[in-house]
């Protein structure tokens, strides 16, 4: 069990939408990563964001995604639906980033291991509109919190 968070910043850096939620089954970390990812990215596209630059600091999750790795991991379930899910975005990149570059997501995380369901914050700066949203990449941060590291 688990909390997951996801931050999407857009290009200078300002937050325009958080959310988490938990994870109630027992998973792995691999797998926890992975759901973390198919959660900001379903958010993400929910809301109209269609260039994504999709940020994680699980390397191992990264290189499956980016599919220079075809490791036997217990995640591949999360791994194909988030694949499937980004195909529909304009843009979808997916990096790797330091812990130290995605504390807000895994503040969301480590939070999230208390609410009873997804907890989201939308709010864009005035200087975007919506229909300004898909033409600018944005930063996706994911990251995870399992519940004995509470």
């Amino acid at each position: 069990m688990g909390g997951m968070g996801m931050v999407v910043r857009d290009s200078v850096e300002d937050v325009v939408m958080s959310a988490g939620n938990n994870v109630k089954i027992p998973a792995t970390t691999h797998t926890t990563e992975a759901i973390a990812a198919l959660f900001g990215l379903q958010y993400a596209y929910v809301i109209g964001f269609r260039n994504i630059i999709m940020e994680t600091d699980c390397l191992a999750l990264v290189n499956i995604l980016l599919e220079k790795t075809k490791d036997n991991i217990e995640a591949h379930m999360n791994v194909n639906d988030a694949l499937l899910l980004s195909r529909k975005f304009d843009a979808c990149c997916f990096n790797f980033a330091k812990c130290s570059c995605n504390k807000m997501a895994h503040s969301f995380a480590k939070a999230s291991l208390d609410f009873e369901e997804v907890i989201m914050d939308v709010s864009l700066p005035s200087s975007l509109s919506w229909n300004t949203c898909d033409r600018h990449a944005s930063f996706l941060g994911v990251d995870t919190c399992l519940s004995n590291y509470k």
